[in-house]
């Protein structure tokens, strides 16, 4: 068979890859049905996803996608392809791909962590870098789920900041409401800002892109950043993990678990008890209060630790 019949069967086979990684992307993203990465979204996927590549995947994957984007003739494509021509200072990995599981996870985001990573972040910006800054610290500051950021706006209320958020568990029960509202009247100044940043950011960046994106790409450049700051780890900070310090440091305030079951959208007070930060976690400041209105429609449920089974029961009335 001569060169030309190889190429093409070439060719042919690049650009089967390269639907399958457009695919792959749409579904990390979470973009709506039928909807595909643009070529400049696609590249910054591929870019994000490969330090957790062998480098022959590597190889096939950024072949495939030029082919792609030379198929695809645009200007767009014109310009992600300069971007993929200049994605090798980043490593690949030579083992298996990091799974994600559930045992990665960490359930706290410490504040001395939280500083190596905004450092990091700031010293080696990329696409989602200050995005992904803010919404460390402001998820911190709020515990608002992920999903929860493009719903939130910041209103007075007696000139006290109340910043309002629609409940993501709302349509199945298991919130106490269609929103909470989470008074940050005791938030010092700068805490206030990253409040108001984060929510400005989310207003523009979803300008130019659906949230599931947006989520999809923070998400990964906080999953290949901690493998870089802590390549000896078995469990990593998540976007999660800033709601999870948020009720520990809840906790160590001594907050009670209803006010706090508001504060985190649950309809009853047992939840964040059981499943959510420990209190050993917490640090101390914790300023954020809960609107009476949001606790009285909590379901109190207390439970009390047991000593000697070194476990949680529920008190029964």
């Amino acid at each position: 068979m001569d060169q030309p019949d190889r190429s093409e069967q070439t060719q042919m086979r690049y650009l089967a890859t390269a639907e399958q990684l457009q695919r792959r992307a749409a579904r990390e993203m979470q973009l709506p049905p039928g909807l595909l990465p643009s070529p400049i979204t696609l590249v910054h996927w591929l870019i994000q996803l490969r330090p957790t590549l062998r480098p022959a995947s590597w190889r096939q994957y950024r072949a495939a996608t030029f082919a792609l984007l030379d198929d695809m003739n645009s200007e767009e494509a014109g310009l992600a392809t300069l971007e993929l021509l200049q994605a090798d200072s980043t490593p690949c990995l030579r083992r298996p791909a990091y799974p994600r599981t559930s045992g990665q996870k960490m359930r706290r985001l410490p504040q001395v962590e939280l500083d190596k990573l905004l450092t990091h972040l700031a010293t080696h910006p990329s696409r989602w870098s200050a995005g992904l800054a803010l919404w460390l610290q402001a998820g911190r500051l709020t515990g608002l789920r992920p999903c929860e950021w493009p719903s939130a706006q910041l209103l007075y209320k007696d000139d006290e900041p109340v910043l309002k958020a629609r409940n993501a568990k709302h349509s199945n029960g298991r919130s106490h409401g269609e929103f909470r509202h989470l008074r940050l009247g005791l938030l010092d100044a700068d805490a206030l800002q990253v409040v108001v940043d984060m929510l400005a950011w989310v207003q523009q960046i979803q300008t130019q892109h659906h949230w599931e994106a947006v989520t999809g790409g923070c998400r990964d450049t906080l999953t290949r950043v901690t493998r870089q700051l802590w390549p000896r780890r078995k469990r990593f900070p998540t976007l999660y993990s800033a709601r999870h310090q948020f009720a520990a440091d809840a906790k160590k305030s001594g907050m009670p678990p209803v006010e706090l079951a508001a504060l985190m959208g649950h309809a009853v007070s047992d939840t964040v008890v059981e499943h959510y930060g420990r209190r050993t976690h917490g640090q101390s400041g914790f300023s954020v209060q809960a609107d009476p209105d949001d606790v009285a429609r909590v379901i109190d449920r207390p439970v009390t630790w047991d000593e000697k089974h070194r476990f949680l029961v529920r008190v029964r009335a």
